[in-house]
């Protein structure tokens, strides 16, 4: 995945790609448009567009992805959950 701090602002100006990422919301955006098949975290790039916390389904993605890596089954376990572990993960 090309996820945080693999690939650069300037490495995507120097192909030349800067404009079309731009234009489409980011490198999140350009990557779910041209490979649909598969399945991005919009959260885990660098810059991602604010709005994407609008959607519920990718709230929702973000808060499994969380319960799965810390065996959170139940939501009243989330009450002895730091938020700061929930926020190193996104």
């Amino acid at each position: 995945m090309f996820y945080r701090g693999r690939v650069t602002s300037k490495q995507i100006q120097a192909l030349g790609m800067g404009h079309l990422f731009k234009m489409n919301g980011g490198l999140a955006t350009v990557l779910k448009l041209a490979y649909p098949e598969c399945h991005w975290n919009p959260w885990q790039f660098s810059y991602s567009d604010p709005m994407i916390w609008q959607d519920i389904e990718t709230v929702r993605e973000a808060v499994e992805l969380v319960e799965v890596q810390h065996g959170i089954s139940k939501p009243e376990q989330w009450c002895n959950f730091l938020p700061l572990h929930a926020l190193s993960f996104l």
